[in-house]
């Protein structure tokens, strides 16, 4: 979950490199999409989806719960080949688990309670607030809610600039 503003500075490095190794697929979540110029989020959006191959949602957690319409649709559709390969190895379907990751104060909290319906998890608008990892059922969607992760060292300078 990375804020639309400055999101390559607001996106952890090492992801990709987490869900490598796991049969788990990338949805981005944008938030704060009122704070970023149109033309960035539209630059943004073909970045991500025809260079990177990743499904992206534009959302704003707090005002309305703008954009989870289309952020359930891309998580549920990943979530479809996961319960595709479970019943070819004859297990049963299940919830599609998401892992809310991103830097502090981005709209993690916010975003996880607007997919589960209802204020399932404290949410406030200061970093911190999440201080450990938690669980939360909604309809088609197990949740995780972590706190916000900082990058012990940044990759390139130019990251750190921006």
């Amino acid at each position: 979950v990375p804020a639309a503003r400055p999101p390559a500075s607001t996106t952890h490095p090492m992801v990709d490199d987490w869900l490598r190794n796991r049969n788990a697929q990338r949805v981005v979540a944008m938030t704060k999409i009122d704070l970023a110029p149109k033309t960035a989020l539209s630059m943004w959006r073909s970045y991500l989806e025809d260079t990177l191959d990743t499904p992206v949602a534009f959302v704003n957690g707090k005002e309305g719960g703008k954009g989870m319409i289309d952020l359930k649709r891309c998580v549920l559709k990943a979530g479809v080949a996961i319960n595709e390969r479970r019943q070819k190895r004859g297990m049963m379907p299940r919830s599609v688990r998401v892992a809310v990751i991103g830097y502090p104060n981005v709209g993690k909290s916010a975003v996880l309670n607007r997919l589960a319906g209802e204020k399932k998890v404290k949410s406030e608008n200061r970093a911190g607030v999440t201080r450990h990892l938690q669980w939360v059922r909604a309809e088609g969607f197990d949740l995780l809610d972590s706190p916000g992760i900082i990058p012990a060292r940044l990759i390139t300078q130019d990251v750190a600039v921006r």
